[in-house]
């Protein structure tokens, strides 16, 4: 799964669509957010591909905020941040063997090792799959300032 964005009077190419898939997405939306508040406020479902989005200004709005923060790197700090952050989180008990390391067959019974963890019993954390860098929001600012406003659908 992955949002699809759309710009609403694109101005060029590169404001008629942006993708990210789903582990991509959210932490882009949620530096959004954080960076801009007054702005993101105007749209309320960024988690979702319901065809909320910002308006032409608001989206204007964003691509400047956004620039700025590359600019001055504060971009950069907040994915270090998160990424080390994200690096101390502790592995969690694999949810496909209960923790065991050991695959269950019908009946209950251990059958073999869980391919899921390879019998290690732990998987990473779920919140490590998602990612962020500072290209994705370079993308996402040339998008912003080309689109008219955009839908996420």
């Amino acid at each position: 799964m992955g949002m699809d964005v759309f710009g609403r009077k694109p101005t060029s190419p590169e404001g008629e669509y942006f993708r990210r898939n789903v582990w991509g997405w959210r932490p882009l939306a949620q530096l959004c957010e954080c960076a801009a508040p007054d702005i993101t406020a105007d749209c309320e479902h960024w988690h979702s591909n319901d065809g909320d989005g910002l308006d032409a200004s608001g989206a204007a709005k964003l691509a400047e905020r956004l620039q700025l923060l590359i600019a001055d790197g504060s971009v950069a700090a907040y994915v270090k941040r998160r990424d080390a952050a994200l690096a101390q989180l502790p592995d969690e008990p694999c949810g496909c063997c209960d923790g065991t390391g050991m695959r269950r067959d019908a009946t209950g019974n251990d059958k073999a090792p869980c391919r899921q963890c390879d019998g290690k019993g732990k998987q990473q954390n779920f919140d490590r799959h998602y990612h962020l860098d500072e290209d994705d929001v370079k993308e996402w600012v040339v998008f912003l300032r080309a689109c008219g406003g955009f839908d996420i659908c």
